[in-house]
């Protein structure tokens, strides 16, 4: 029997899949992996709250995996990724955690995380550079106040969503203010959404910057040995 039962949603458009994320799978199929046992959860939307709102939905009624890992189609992991995400739940209080990565453009070195200030309207953040912290695992929630993450590399206990009202995603517009001054529109990303309202039902969320998720940026960010693009010329 599998010591780690992890569903794996990968959210796509048209099911599609960066070659890099297959081959972060295809290395993992190269080790041991028999504490693992890894579901795979696809469904189809070109709306990406509704594809990470089904992958959830599924992962809750169909499956009897104890954590949801979203990987990003354009996102890889590594076995020594998946061990450090299990070592975290470990503590019985800890119910979601990010992978360290940056935006898909190196984006000034920032991680895909923030934190919404103290004087911001609501959801209104800002990102955390590298040298921010310095610890292996921090708990963004209490650190900073309200965290901001991505859902590039995030996994879920169960709990989570058995806890958290429905819909776990979404896409709102916002009031806030306007570039002129006055009263503007924001329009709030799903991972934005899902940041809030978990933390908002008593949830905090973890950062741990040993998961190190290589995010495709221009095929710059893959270890040489996921790209298949790169020849021993280059």
């Amino acid at each position: 029997m599998s010591k780690y039962k992890i569903a794996v949603g990968f959210i796509a458009g048209n099911h599609s899949v960066h070659f890099g994320t297959l081959a972060s799978f295809v290395e993992l199929a190269n080790q041991d992996m028999s504490d693992f046992e890894l579901t795979p959860i696809f469904q189809n939307s070109i709306y990406v709250d509704r594809n990470r709102t089904m992958v959830a939905a599924e992962f809750l009624t169909e499956h009897d995996s104890d954590y949801l890992l979203f990987l990003d189609t354009d996102n890889g992991i590594t076995r020594d990724g998946l061990l450090y995400f299990m070592e975290d739940f470990e503590d019985p209080n800890v119910n979601i955690v990010t992978g360290k990565y940056l935006f898909k453009d190196g984006k000034e070195g920032r991680y895909v995380c923030g934190y919404q200030p103290p004087e911001a309207t609501l959801y209104n953040y800002v990102t955390l550079p590298e040298e921010s912290f310095t610890e292996d695992v921090i708990n963004l929630s209490q650190m900073v106040g309200t965290a901001v993450v991505g859902c590039g590399c995030l996994m879920i206990r169960r709990k989570v969503f058995e806890e958290v009202p429905y819909p776990w995603f979404n896409t709102p517009w916002v009031q806030g203010p306007g570039n002129d001054g006055g009263i503007g529109h924001l329009w709030v990303g799903e991972d934005v959404f899902f940041s809030f309202h978990a933390q908002e039902h008593g949830f905090d969320i973890h950062l741990d910057q040993r998961i190190k998720s290589p995010h495709y940026r221009g095929s710059k960010c893959y270890p040489p040995e996921w790209d298949q693009t790169i020849t021993k010329e280059d």
